[in-house]
């Protein structure tokens, strides 16, 4: 049972490299870590082109979209730092 098969419905290409990520965990930990990211990738370019309100930082890198004033104040300094 996956953790995240809440996404598979409205996500399944979010939830295939979520589900990815999670069952090679313990197998191989570093892919595990890059299919994470991966998602968490997916997840901001997602967020970024469904809102409108969310400005483009000045670099296309997922440190300048975490870091990008209209996200932060979106989601919250708790869930940013997750």
């Amino acid at each position: 049972m996956s953790n995240f098969g809440f996404l598979q419905a409205e996500w399944p290409d979010l939830h295939g490299e979520a589900t990815r990520a999670e069952r090679i965990a313990v197998a191989d930990p570093r892919a595990s870590c890059f299919y994470a990211r991966r998602c968490l990738e997916i997840t901001v370019n997602w967020l970024f082109q469904a809102d409108s309100t969310l400005r483009l930082p000045y670099r296309d890198d997922l440190a300048a979209k975490l870091s990008e004033p209209t996200l932060v104040n979106l989601v919250g300094p708790s869930i940013r730092t997750k």
